[in-house]
């Protein structure tokens, strides 16, 4: 089982809070000598995702759209990992 949170650091403190969670990104476990999916998920409203797979071979976390990616050790059980994406000034105006 593999669990991840994908927050905005909008206040700057470098630690996930309530409230801070990015909604609706894509996260997959991939096999790492094929690439092929072996499980995948949507963050929730928190900003939290949980996959479980049962597989022999090397795994890694993957979020596309911020082209993350995590080595994922079958021997710890759980791993848990959190992607925090730093402050940014948004646009004034968006057209």
């Amino acid at each position: 089982a593999v669990t991840l949170v994908i927050a905005y650091d909008e206040n700057g403190n470098r630690s996930v809070e309530p409230a801070e969670g990015v909604q609706g990104i894509s996260v997959r476990l991939v096999a790492v000598g094929t690439n092929q999916v072996i499980a995948s998920g949507f963050t929730n409203g928190e900003g939290f995702v949980r996959l479980e797979t049962v597989t022999g071979e090397a795994v890694r976390l993957v979020v596309p759209y911020f082209g993350k990616y995590w080595n994922v050790s079958a021997r710890s059980g759980e791993s848990t990992f959190s992607l925090l994406l730093p402050p940014a000034n948004q646009p004034g105006l968006i057209p």
